[in-house]
């Protein structure tokens, strides 16, 4: 009995393995790959540099969000040492592909201070309802803001099929998440620690100025994170309204968060594609965009396992045996 959770793990994730190559294989096939190559050489070192920079902004205004909530339990985290494993956590989706895998590796970071698993969990949950909500409501704006460019005629239409049946995905995926987020989170975890909830709904409702705090914290990872995608867009040449702009990032994000994929991989490039086809974008220049958006989760993975390295080597120097100098003088 117990090995069968290991292997449905790995069957699981052999599944979301030939799914992302499949659907990535397609994206390919519909891509001029040597245009591909000579837009990706022809990119500017300045939004590189930007990616990085850009990159590091979030993951700071995560730790900045994480303090926040765990101020409510009156523990305070310090930055740096926050930030350093927050960078680490990100290698957990190399191993657990998933939108929630950094979470195993923070609720052992946060629970060593804490030294209570029901307050962390409910701290890592807190982080996650609100933003699932946030998430959501920009998804619906989104929608709204995008809806123009799917009228039902399309179905009729084969040549622009393609595109229709990328926002029926997108309207399954919106459901699909919110009946996953009930059922999974709601029953399952908020009815294991509802003790734990009951004093947290104490603590906000006593300090409303530090709970504005972290959801204004929130807001602002969320704008960030889209206005910086959108930034990277303009600086590629894309032409279109930044609200629409906005809406295909955020779209393409949703499919991202749909549990069928290996970090995204295949989805991420097929949803850009598909959206920006409709703006008449170029493929190859949508596929671009799609690798850059991915290395907003390779440098800090990256990052991580320095900060990981760097951990493990000082851990080691730790236990290492202090060197003897033997001169001519001692052994007389």
């Amino acid at each position: 009995m117990g090995k069968s959770i290991p292997v449905k793990s790995i069957l699981l994730f052999f599944i979301k393995l030939i799914v992302s190559i499949s659907i990535l294989v397609f994206v390919l096939y519909k891509v001029n790959l040597n245009n591909f190559v000579q837009t990706i050489t022809e990119i500017s070192w300045f939004i590189y540099l930007y990616l990085f920079l850009f990159s590091f902004l979030l993951v700071s205004i995560n730790v900045k969000i994480q303090q926040s909530i765990f101020m409510f339990f009156n523990y305070k985290f310090p930055f740096i040492k926050t930030l350093q494993h927050n960078y680490i956590s990100l290698l957990f989706t190399l191993i657990i592909p998933g939108f929630y895998a950094p979470d195993f590796y923070l609720v052992i970071y946060f629970n060593k201070e804490i030294k209570n698993y029901s307050l962390t969990l409910a701290g890592i949950f807190i982080n996650r309802l609100f933003g699932f909500f946030i998430f959501l409501f920009f998804g619906l704006i989104s929608i709204l803001v995008l809806h123009s460019y799917f009228p039902l005629g399309h179905i009729f239409d084969i040549t622009k099929s393609f595109n229709f049946f990328i926002v029926l995905v997108i309207i399954v995926i919106l459901l699909l998440l919110g009946v996953l987020f009930i059922k999974k989170f709601w029953y399952e975890k908020v009815h294991s620690f509802k003790n734990i909830i009951i004093k947290v709904k104490t603590n906000i409702s006593n300090n409303c100025r530090l709970f504005f705090r972290f959801i204004m914290l929130k807001l602002i990872w969320y704008l960030v994170s889209i206005l910086g995608r959108v930034l990277i867009a303009l600086l590629l040449g894309i032409n279109i309204p930044i609200l629409q702009l906005a809406g295909v990032i955020i779209l393409v994000n949703f499919l991202i968060s749909l549990p069928i994929s290996v970090n995204g991989i295949g989805i991420r490039e097929f949803g850009f594609i598909g959206l920006f086809s409709l703006f008449g974008i170029d493929n190859t220049v949508a596929l671009t965009i799609s690798m850059l958006d991915f290395s907003l989760f390779i440098i800090p993975t990256i990052i991580g396992a320095m900060n990981l390295l760097a951990i493990k080597s000082t851990k080691l120097s730790i236990f290492r045996p202090p060197s003897i100098n033997l001169d001519e003088k001692n052994l007389d």
